[in-house]
């Protein structure tokens, strides 16, 4: 029954992201007449998107500062605004309220010609509480009234007349912002910084460096190490100003750049690395609910990367951003969870504990996407023996941000879901998987260890299908395993242990595999899960049962490829081999099998480090030149 809504821009951006998230679609607003934005400038483009969805919905854009009582300009706005318009005018003002546009000499410019923007008539305040001074600057007499006691209010404002007589609102003349609808003066917050005994210089700025999501930085000079005051000076704030007026992020620098007449260059100030403003270091996703969280906060923040205990609030966050956030996991994993769950523990390392918590969460997904953006063909990896492809994220990254990356994870990793126990049905089961991010060929497919030998099947069967498969690269994949099913496997904590770290380049463990040795088998799982906990490998609440579960999935890969016998295939097979690694054949038994040859290309590292930095670096730059000649022959 609502017919007219007042909010900030800040807040309708939000509510704009929602609906496009919003599989059902926009809400029904019938009764709805009029959407009124205030508190801050209005974009353009808000306009744009607000009228494509409502056309019948005009918005208002309303102007009014707090000394004012209220807004005293209106603006109607019927049909979007042309793509060329920067600023939308603030309209005309309301009754019983007088604008002027003036020059420091109180003067009214010509239209068109920038000015300050005062405010005169009944809705100008008295002045600040117990503030003279500041009352007196800003309240003054007015010179156009012939009223006694007439005064104006000295906005701060830059704006102009228009041809047809309306305002338009042009910025800041002085350094106060808004915020999220928070007016807040920037000289309040260097003042309290200058407070501090370790700050010898201070500059506070708002910044926008992604659109839509203005913030404010601290620019300090410090002869202080980074890591030892920035925690100092956030407590510090904390104590002294209210949560909206705490920069995002605070940036150390050895002096401040000088514009040539030796003032502070505002413009000049770097942009804020908010990765290295965290006193945090970076751990990274351990499991795919945590890789998955992560690049949600990744594009809500726009930062990367993202540990999975650095704090949202610390990284730039706010309530407006922390709403998008909780509306993309719902959209992701089906689960609603309130904003105040970010305030109980804001890290991804909570979020993530939550989720694992509620049922029915949307959270196995057997095609992971590692790097989603790009404009190249789609390449998609097969898991190892672990099943998880959390060893793929490196390689990810290295293969840069135009190349798609998928990831196929195995099915086992979920406690509702059985693995399978051949390559031939996990091969089919990860065509069709595949199949709903890229329907037809032709496909880029690979893995590694045993992921190889899965993803030659899958290039098997899409032959087979009539399907094209323009590339098969196997990473340290043999084509015949010369285990058997019936070898004898590690006792289960120096085999959790190995699990753990087989893509992880970590310190010499033997101090500690000859200590679980001696103990009894759950024992050694709890000593390897304490072990492994400390050093950030696994989540806080992976147990004993979800160690058995991962080594239990490990075996039944294990078995699967024992028993798997490949065929002939007309393609061509792209190896990468580690060079440290010393075998009989150079080809992994695959020069047999592939009819038009294999491609072997050598990288530094052995079996497990090949894929770990710095080999996969290497490993990266080769399968790009492969990939991009591959894409090129399509």
């Amino acid at each position: 029954s609502i017919s007219i809504l007042e909010i900030v821009p800040s807040l309708l951006r939000t509510i704009l992201q929602d609906i496009e998230l919003d599989a059902c679609g926009k809400p029904e607003l019938s009764k709805l007449r009029w959407l009124l934005l205030t508190g801050e400038a209005l974009p353009p483009q808000l306009c744009r998107q607000w009228l494509g969805y409502y056309p019948s919905i005009p918005m208002m854009n309303a102007y009014g500062p707090t000394e004012c009582s209220d807004d005293v300009t209106h603006y109607p706005i019927y049909h979007p605004p042309q793509t060329d318009v920067l600023n939308l005018p603030i309209g005309r003002p309301v009754l019983n309220t007088q604008l002027y546009i003036l020059d420091p000499h109180l003067q009214p410019v010509p239209i068109g010609v920038p000015g300050e923007l005062y405010v005169g008539g009944v809705g100008v305040g008295l002045g600040y509480l117990n503030k003279p001074e500041l009352t007196q600057k800003a309240f003054i007499p007015n010179p156009f009234a012939q009223e006694t006691g007439s005064r104006l209010y000295k906005t701060g404002d830059k704006a102009r007349y228009l041809p047809d007589g309306h305002i338009e609102f042009l910025g800041r003349i002085d350094y106060q912002v808004k915020i999220r609808g928070f007016r807040i003066e920037l000289g309040e917050i260097e003042a309290v910084l200058a407070q501090h005994p370790l700050v010898q210089e201070v500059v506070v700025i708002a910044r926008a460096d992604q659109p839509g999501n203005q913030h404010l930085v601290a620019y300090v000079v410090s002869n202080t190490e980074f890591d030892a005051i920035s925690t100092q000076l956030r407590s510090f704030l904390k104590d002294k100003l209210p949560n909206y007026m705490i920069p995002s992020a605070i940036v150390c620098l050895e002096e401040m750049p000088l514009t040539p007449n030796g003032k502070v260059d505002r413009r000049a100030l770097p942009s804020p690395d908010m990765r290295h403003s965290l006193k945090a270091s970076y751990v990274a996703p351990r499991d795919t609910l945590e890789l998955q969280l992560a690049q949600i906060w990744e594009e809500v923040l726009n930062i990367r990367p993202i540990g999975v205990r650095d704090n949202f609030f610390d990284l730039g966050g706010h309530s407006l951003l922390s709403i998008s956030l909780m509306a993309r996991i719902q959209q992701q994993f089906g689960r609603n969870l309130s904003v105040a769950v970010l305030f109980q523990g804001g890290t991804i390392e909570h979020l993530a504990s939550i989720l694992r918590q509620q049922t029915g969460s949307r959270i196995s997904s057997t095609v992971i996407a590692l790097q989603s953006g790009g404009f190249k063909q789609p390449f998609f990896c097969v898991h190892p023996g672990q099943g998880t492809v959390l060893s793929y994220l490196e390689l990810a990254r290295y293969l840069g941000p135009e190349q798609p990356f998928y990831g196929l994870e195995s099915l086992g990793l979920y406690e509702e879901k059985k693995p399978y126990d051949r390559v031939e049905d996990m091969a089919a089961h990860y065509i069709e998987a595949m199949q709903t991010v890229q329907p037809q060929g032709p496909y880029l497919l690979g893995g590694w260890s045993f992921g190889g030998l899965v993803a030659f099947e899958m290039a098997q069967q899409l032959q087979a299908q009539g399907q094209q498969v323009s590339f098969l690269g196997l990473i340290e994949a043999y084509a015949i395993n010369s285990s058997s099913e019936e070898e004898e496997l590690q006792e289960d904590g120096v085999f959790l242990l190995n699990l753990l770290t087989m893509d992880k380049p970590v310190q010499d463990n033997s101090i500690l595999l000859q200590r679980i040795q001696q103990l009894e088998p759950d024992e050694q799982l709890r000593h390897v899960i304490e072990y492994a906990r400390s050093a950030n490998l696994i989540s806080l609440d992976f147990g004993v049962a979800e160690a058995r579960g991962l080594i239990e999935l490990f075996n039944s890969h294990f078995r699967a490829g024992c028993s798997y016998i490949p065929q002939p295939y007309p393609g061509k097979v792209t190896l990468f081999v580690a060079s440290e690694e010393k075998v009989e054949e150079p080809t992994l038994g695959w020069e047999k099998l592939a009819h038009e040859g294999v491609e072997i290309h050598s990288v530094p590292g052995n079996h497990q480090s090949i894929v770990s930095k710095p080999h996969v670096q290497v490993l990266a730059e080769q399968l790009r030149v492969c990939l991009e000649q591959s894409q090129a022959n399509n």
